[in-house]
């Protein structure tokens, strides 16, 4: 599963075995806001909110670089239809596996 970091580094929020990965969570549909930053997650993992059901659902599961193509000044916010676009064409080979919890 994910290992959270020990050390706080900008847009790296744990690893997942040698991978480094970002996790994002959004309950708008404006989907997940992101800053271009030094260095960036290899991997990617957006979650979907529902605050009625306290549920949230993963959206997008895939390499960052398929999301964040090149450098942009300040913020920038990615839909979440534009995020599932991206996931249905991503391969199983580029996505992290799902541990479910017991």
């Amino acid at each position: 599963g994910l290992v959270p970091c020990v050390k706080k580094r900008a847009g790296i929020d744990g690893t997942v075995g040698q991978k480094t990965v970002q996790v994002k969570a959004s309950a708008s549909k404006r989907g997940a806001a992101f800053r271009w930053v030094d260095e960036n997650a290899e991997h990617l993992l957006v979650f979907c909110i529902d605050p009625n059901s306290n549920s949230a659902t993963l959206i997008f599961n895939g390499p960052q670089s398929a999301v964040l193509k090149e450098p942009f000044p300040g913020q920038k916010s990615i839909s979440k239809m534009a995020l599932q676009a991206i996931d249905v064409g991503l391969k199983t080979d580029q996505r992290l596996p799902i541990v479910k919890a017991d």
